[in-house]
């Protein structure tokens, strides 16, 4: 049993192209799973003309993605159809996975009930988990008179701190979450680089670290992880320097600009960047109109340009959490900077950086690899379509008598970890 599950699993992800980059528009991985001992799983990875590929981080990193989980896949070949052989469309609303809680009860846009798997090996200490919807309530008020226990989403620095100091225990572990600005460059007021570069100069990294994070940040000087070998701190070309900044948009003929800034009110840190963005662009002559989205509607905004480039919609600015699950360069290179790249709501591309994707994006890690990545990254900084901002801690907030909180690659927390604390 276990190592059919194991395979369907396999052959499922490479089938629907979970495990393919960029989803199937430059070669997937088309292999198969197959069973070598009763749990071991070979896959063979190969193009979309079927060559074999080389092993690279970004392979390797699609087997411990979390996301890639290991599901009954007996319980949902019930529900699979000809056109839905996998029942993907009933998974969307049915858990049948293979951890140590069960979806008990699940109320759309509410709460979400997980009881401890009587089978399981290793019992969570919390034999129930409430995860609740909390939509626009203040999560720190909810905190402090007990309506729940733990908190890791829309809860401020200040409101961490806070907490913090009347004796809640706080966790916090450096992450790959990049806070990144990108403006709308195929036209529009972005379209040229010198505005875009202005834009650049005119951000108060300094003052986003210590007020709106409290220091618990650091200063993005790439869209690429700092831990990559592929990295380069190619956005250090740019600090903040209004008369740079002044200058460069007095080169671009000193235009007349009035654009909506788009942000989440999913990261309670946005809102406060996007105030102080907005103040200073303003001492450059740029006029931004805040405008808040859900972190839904914040996908749609990036993706409603990036993935309809026929029918863009306006050319505004958005600010953008993203964290990559690979060290590896293509992912943050390809999806924002490339052609058809599916986040690159700027619309730019440089035909030097797609033909640095195109070219090494399969290979395996090289010295050759990374200075080719490390050039795009210097083109793509340069002609500032998007500009990276922060690379933020990741917390989290338990009530006394609760420890364990942990952290991965995607924001979220394992609730089998949690434990009481008997300090």
């Amino acid at each position: 049993m276990v190592d059919e599950q194991l395979c369907s699993c396999c052959r499922r992800a490479v089938d629907l192209a979970v495990i393919g980059t960029r989803r199937g528009t430059d070669g997937i991985y088309v292999g198969s799973g197959e069973p070598f001992s009763p749990h071991t799983v070979g896959v063979d990875l190969k193009d979309a003309k079927g060559s074999p590929i080389e092993v690279g981080t970004t392979s390797i990193a699609m087997f411990f993605n979390t996301n890639e989980r290991i599901i009954d896949s007996v319980e949902a070949k019930r529900h699979a159809t000809a056109s839905d052989p996998y029942a993907t469309k009933w998974l969307r609303t049915h858990a049948v996975g293979s951890g140590p809680y069960y979806v008990s009860d699940w109320q759309t846009g509410q709460q979400v009930v997980l009881k401890s798997h009587p089978d399981y090996p290793k019992q969570p200490a919390f034999k129930t988990v409430t995860a609740r919807v909390v939509n626009n309530a203040n999560v720190s008020s909810l905190l402090q008179s007990g309506e729940i226990n733990f908190g890791e989403f829309n809860l401020s620095q200040s409101d961490i701190d806070k907490l913090d100091k009347a004796g809640f225990k706080v966790a916090s572990e450096a992450a790959a979450t990049l806070t990144y600005l990108t403006m709308a460059s195929d036209t529009g007021p972005f379209k040229d680089e010198k505005v875009r570069q202005a834009v650049a100069y005119a951000i108060p990294y300094k003052q986003i670290i210590s007020s709106v994070y409290s220091g618990r940040a650091q200063r993005g000087l790439s869209i690429v992880n700092k831990t990559s070998s592929s990295y380069a701190p190619a956005w250090n070309i740019y600090d903040t320097d209004l008369g740079k900044a002044k200058e460069l948009m007095s080169e671009a003929g000193n235009p007349s600009i009035s654009v909506p800034l788009h942000y989440s009110t999913g990261d309670a840190a946005q809102e406060d960047i996007a105030i102080l963005i907005q103040e200073n662009l303003k001492k450059i002559g740029i006029t931004v109109k805040l405008t808040p989205h859900t972190a839904d509607e914040q996908w749609d905004v990036v993706n409603g340009r990036s993935r309809a480039p026929s029918n863009p919609g306006s050319p505004d600015m958005v600010l953008f959490n993203w964290g990559p699950w690979t060290d590896d360069p293509k992912i943050p290179v390809g999806y924002s900077s490339t052609k058809n790249g599916v986040n690159n709501y700027a619309l730019w591309d440089d035909p030097k950086v797609d033909q640095v994707d195109a070219t090494w994006q399969l290979r395996a890690p090289s010295a050759e690899r990374d200075a080719a990545y490390k050039q795009a990254q210097e083109i793509i900084a340069k002609a500032a379509p998007v500009i990276p901002i922060t690379y933020a801690e990741r917390q989290s907030v338990m009530a006394k008598g609760i420890t364990g909180a942990s952290f991965e690659q995607f924001a979220g927390t394992r609730f089998y970890l949690l434990e009481p604390d008997s300090k």
